[in-house]
């Protein structure tokens, strides 16, 4: 399979996705926030801590709010070429892997993994060297034998 978007056209719709979710955290922290510290959730006794509990959360919402800012910025500003085979694996690359029953795309980016984005029929998955594939992944070839978290397989193709 070729890709049928570019590099680019994946990173605005991963950017996409994650403001998406972004908005919906954003939302779920408010609330959670106007929770804490609105009329209802005055103790009602001593083992009461639901306005505690609800300003945990919302602090650890808003946490999680400006992680994701700092990283959609970081991949508004992510410029990714194109792998020749003879390249190392490293982050900007569409790696394709075959084992003996499936065939998985990834894309190695520095931010925003765990989002998946319609190619067609196929599915690319975004990836960080964080994690156990990234991790597996850089430094290794097209054609070389893979052996990850997935199992054992071949990379087929690198883009």
């Amino acid at each position: 399979m070729l890709l049928q978007k570019n590099k680019s056209e994946i990173i605005a719709e991963l950017i996409q996705l994650a403001s998406l979710d972004r908005d919906k955290l954003k939302e779920s922290a408010d609330n959670t926030a106007k929770g804490a510290t609105s009329f209802e959730a005055k103790q009602e006794g001593k083992y009461d801590t639901r306005a505690l509990l609800d300003s945990y959360l919302a602090g650890a919402q808003d946490a999680r709010l400006r992680e994701l800012d700092a990283q959609i910025d970081l991949m508004q500003r992510f410029q990714s070429s194109d792998f020749a085979a003879d390249e190392a694996i490293a982050v900007g690359a569409i790696v394709q892997l075959k084992s003996n029953t499936s065939s998985h795309w990834y894309y190695l980016l520095p931010s925003l993994g765990g989002y998946k984005i319609e190619m067609g029929s196929e599915l690319i998955q975004t990836i960080t060297v964080n994690t156990p594939i990234g991790e597996s992944l850089v430094g290794l070839y097209e054609g070389d034998d893979f052996e990850g978290p997935l199992g054992k397989g071949l990379i087929q193709k690198v883009l």
